[in-house]
């Protein structure tokens, strides 16, 4: 802020409790920063957008503290990259409800747990190695409510043309200006078997206006 004076970094500086951090020391600053948060809030309105240089695509919706973002990233970095190809993330309520590993917290387990592909979100095709998917392509993007899209692929060629894809479409739909869900259709072809990774935030779950029926096997049978 101090060298932009954008009130976009004054709103984030005043934060949700209007504790603007103790160590920063320039009275005349302070109080600018305090007007602007008192004036706009602490939530900076962003709208939908392509950051096609990261390889990233985010849609959002909804107002003030009911924000929420579904992105989808089908970008390539050359050092420090993960096994995650059309990963995607979500984040409502105020939280991130599909946790993301970012850096590795050490080198010891990174190959093992960072970067692996079990840790994301996305199906892994046995055969085709995770690290072969180079960078992807947005192929449609349209932010009309009541329901935003994005689709994004990755081919792996061989020399005998194209060897395995993944495609992804996400998209947000709102209920309402409180409510929303989040759609992720996924399409991968080649290799020998496909594996689907996913998790959710941590802690407990509950369950509304539903009854669970414990059953066994899946969803194709008991067997």
């Amino acid at each position: 802020y101090r060298l932009t004076r954008d009130a976009r970094f004054a709103q984030v500086l005043y934060g949700p409790n209007g504790e603007i951090p103790a160590n920063w020391e320039e009275p005349e600053l302070r109080a600018k920063v305090e007007k602007i948060g008192k004036e706009l809030g602490w939530q900076v309105a962003l709208k939908s957008n392509i950051l096609d240089g990261f390889g990233h695509a985010i849609l959002r919706s909804g107002k003030d503290e009911r924000q929420r973002a579904l992105w989808v990233r089908y970008g390539r970095v050359i050092q420090h990259a993960h096994s995650d190809m059309l990963t995607f993330g979500f984040e409502a309520l105020q939280r991130r409800m599909l946790p993301e590993l970012g850096y590795p917290q050490g080198w010891t387990y990174a190959s093992s747990w960072e970067f692996n592909w079990g840790t994301h979100y996305g199906t892994h095709i046995t055969g085709v190695s995770t690290a072969s998917f180079p960078r992807g392509r947005l192929t449609l993007f349209a932010d009309t409510p009541p329901a935003r899209v994005a689709t994004a692929e990755s081919f792996v060629r061989g020399e005998e043309g194209v060897v395995a894809l993944k495609k992804r479409t996400i998209v947000l739909v709102d209920i309402s200006d409180n409510d929303c869900y989040a759609i992720s259709l996924e399409r991968v072809w080649g290799g020998d078997e496909h594996y689907w990774s996913f998790h959710g935030p941590d802690g407990e779950a509950t369950c509304f206006g539903t009854t669970i029926t414990p059953r066994n096997g899946t969803a194709l049978g008991e067997n």
